[in-house]
Formats: C-alpha cells, structure tokens, sequence
C-alpha cells in the first residue's frame, strides 16, 4: 500500500505550535475527503494538475495513495516495510527501529481533540 503522511521539522512545530496544529487540521480535512471521494474525482484531479502540473488521465490511472481519514498509522505495515527494505539492504541501520522512537503524534492529536 502506498504511505501517505506528514514529516514536520520539529524545532519549526515546538516554535509555531498553533500553526503546526492548524496544519495538520487541514490535512485531516484533507484526509477526510480524499477517504470519502478518492483521490480521482474532478475536482481533486483539477488542484493536482493546477498544483503540481500532473497530468489528471495519469493521476487517474494510477495507484492511488492511502490517507486514512483519522489519520490513524497501522504499525504492522510500518514495520513489514522495515523489515522489506532491512532484507533490501536498503537502510543505513541494522536494527529495527521501534514505532515509538519514529513516531510523534502529538500535533495529530492535538488537532484531532479540537
């Protein structure tokens, strides 16, 4: 399945937490929609082209993306795609790195709550 998600800067995120907390709000608005209409319906696929220059019969074609709309991570999958790429070869570490050293959620659910 392909990964959708949000990497903030964490010095950005603790100096601006109101911003940071709007931000990830949208993007659970963001979420919500594309859950509920998908990601190939005429307006998404009019802002994809206006805003990335894609063209919308390619995005439309393709493999949509997975944002789920309570912005919820499955873990299992984070960790098969540890294990996948640790198998490749493909990561600069040797150890499986555990959910809660990667993962911070506190501005997630911050503007969840609200």
């Amino acid at each position: 399945m392909p990964f959708t998600g949000i990497i903030y800067n964490t010095d950005w995120a603790e100096e601006n937490p109101q911003v940071a907390e709007d931000f990830m709000r949208a993007y659970a608005m963001a979420a919500e929609d594309l859950d509920t209409n998908g990601w190939d319906t005429p307006e998404m696929l009019d802002l994809v082209e206006q805003y990335t220059g894609a063209d919308p019969a390619t995005v439309a074609a393709s493999r949509q993306h997975h944002i789920s709309a309570d912005l919820d991570v499955d873990f299992d999958v984070l960790l098969r795609y540890q294990e996948f790429f640790m198998a490749q070869g493909s990561l600069n570490y040797d150890e499986i790195i555990p959910e809660e050293d990667i993962w911070d959620f506190s501005w997630r659910d911050a503007a969840l709550e609200n």
